[in-house]
C-alpha cells in the first residue's frame, strides 16, 4: 500500500479559505445585496430575480440561496465531467454550502442605502479576493509545495508547474 503524505498545512488553509469566503459571500449577499435590492451578477443575481419575481407574483417566498443551489448544480456535473478534480469538488460544494448557509442565515440590512451597500460589498469582496490571491502566490512561490506535492497534485493544484 502506498504511503499518503498529507499535507496538513495546505489542508487547514483550504478549508479556512472555503469557510472565510462563504461567509463574506453570505454576509455580502444577505446584508447588503439583497434587503436593498441589489443585484449581483451571473448566477446570484439571476438567483436573486427570481426570488423576488417568485415572492410578488406566485406569493411564494422562495430565498435566493435555493435558487443558487439548483443553477449551481448541473454546472458541478458538468464542471466534474469536463474538468474533474479538486477544483471542481471544492468550487461545487462551495457553492452548495453557500447556499445552505443563506437560506438558513436572517437577511438584515446593514445599510439602506443601494449606492452605499453595493460599495461596501464591492470593497469587502475586493479585500478578501486580494488576500486569498495573496496567500494563494505566497504559498506557491515561496515553498509550500515543493515537499508534499506528487505529480498529479502539482498538475491540478497549486503546485502546477513548480518542479515540472
Amino acid at each position: 500500500m502506498k504511503n499518503i503524505k498529507i499535507n496538513w498545512r495546505k489542508v487547514l488553509l483550504t478549508i479556512l479559505i472555503f469557510f472565510a469566503s462563504s461567509v463574506v459571500q453570505v454576509v455580502g449577499l444577505n446584508a447588503f445585496l439583497i434587503p436593498n435590492n441589489v443585484f449581483s451578477g451571473g448566477f446570484n443575481g439571476i438567483a436573486q430575480l427570481l426570488s423576488l419575481f417568485s415572492q410578488n407574483f406566485f406569493h411564494v417566498s422562495m430565498p435566493t440561496g435555493t435558487f443558487i443551489m439548483i443553477f449551481n448544480i448541473p454546472v458541478g456535473i458538468v464542471g466534474w465531467k469536463m474538468i474533474g478534480g479538486k477544483f471542481t469538488i471544492l468550487s461545487f460544494a462551495n457553492s452548495l454550502f453557500v447556499s445552505a448557509v443563506q437560506i438558513i442565515a436572517p437577511t438584515q440590512a446593514l445599510n439602506y442605502e443601494s449606492a452605499v451597500s453595493s460599495l461596501i460589498w464591492w470593497l469587502i469582496n475586493w479585500c478578501f479576493d486580494r488576500i486569498s490571491h495573496e496567500i494563494w502566490f505566497f504559498n506557491r512561490w515561496h515553498g509550500y509545495c515543493r515537499d508534499g506535492c506528487s505529480k498529479a497534485d502539482r498538475k491540478i493544484d497549486w503546485c502546477a508547474d513548480e518542479r515540472d
